[in-house]
């Protein structure tokens, strides 16, 4: 499945249910209405800039030529779409688990890593003010 080649409405419902975010919440990561969001998953519409694929790209930490190319904003010839692709998400959605327990624990993942993240911010902080730097 990697490296296949996906439309604008495939790779954001993709990317969507990896994160395990809601409509609502997921657009306003991105900064668009969840309207917006619901024409692009189920292929109503696209970008018309590349604001929102960037966005994307930057918030879950995508490829964003990946994710222009997605949308239309890029030639295939230009970027190839690669299947966005996590290991940890990929276990639980390929596992036999309900949708629900499945959403459940892809939502602990995310909030498990944002904790990590958290944690490691917080060690340079105090190392780089042990170290005689300003953080």
């Amino acid at each position: 499945m990697r490296n296949e080649l996906i439309t604008w409405d495939v790779y954001v419902s993709r990317i969507r249910a990896a994160t395990g975010l809601s409509r609502p919440k997921f657009a306003a990561k991105i900064g668009v209405d969840s309207t917006t969001l619901w024409r692009w998953e189920t292929g109503r519409q696209k970008p018309e800039s590349k604001e929102a694929p960037e966005a994307i790209a930057r918030v879950f930490g995508v490829d964003a030529d990946a994710a222009l190319a997605a949308a239309g904003l890029r030639t295939a010839a230009e970027s190839p779409v690669p299947l966005p692709s996590d290991p940890a998400v990929d276990l639980i959605t390929q596992s036999d688990l309900p949708a629900r327990v499945k959403s459940e624990l892809i939502a602990h993942v995310h909030e498990q890593r944002e904790r990590d993240a958290q944690r490691l911010r917080e060690d340079l902080q105090r190392m780089i003010r042990i170290a005689g730097g300003s953080a």
